[in-house]
């Protein structure tokens, strides 16, 4: 999806953050990755987090619920603690974790999160699972439809 990742430079999301967080903030740097965010790294009182910049607030509160709700032990989902705007942009802040995407770690490590990925995509959609029927819908789909059995057959 071109031109749909917003294209933010390091002074900008500096100046921003100092003017939101009314504190300085140190080490802002762009991190790799993300289709449809861009994301940056910064440490503010000797933490370390992440803001990420949208298009839409949705996908955020989608990713906050997902990891409330589906976040399994061994698998890198950070909470989300704040979700805002930016202008036009939406964005939201993150503790920073380390491992990064799953994306970008090794084969072996990819390997051995397979199975808790799979069980979590799988598990919204299984009949033990409360959401199941009240899940609605999420990015223009319902829970549970074909498009959502293709993404989760290409993760098998």
């Amino acid at each position: 999806m071109p031109g749909v990742r917003p294209q933010l430079d390091i002074s900008t999301v500096e100046a921003f953050l100092r003017q939101h967080l009314d504190a300085p903030v140190e080490d802002v740097r762009g991190l790799r990755g993300g289709e449809i965010s861009t994301a940056f790294a910064y440490s503010l009182a000797g933490e370390r987090y992440v803001i990420r910049f949208g298009a839409r607030e949705s996908g955020f509160f989608h990713d906050r619920f997902a990891c409330e709700r589906f976040a399994p032990p061994g698998i890198p989902i950070p909470r989300i603690h704040e979700i805002g705007r930016f202008g036009e942009l939406a964005f939201a802040v993150s503790p920073y974790v380390p491992a990064g995407t799953i994306q970008h770690l090794p084969a072996a490590r990819q390997e051995a999160l397979a199975s808790a990925t799979h069980a979590t995509l799988v598990w919204p959609r299984s009949a033990s699972s409360p959401i199941r029927a009240n899940a609605g819908p999420i990015a223009g789909r319902e829970a549970g439809s074909d498009a959502s059995e293709r993404s989760v057959n290409v993760a098998q």
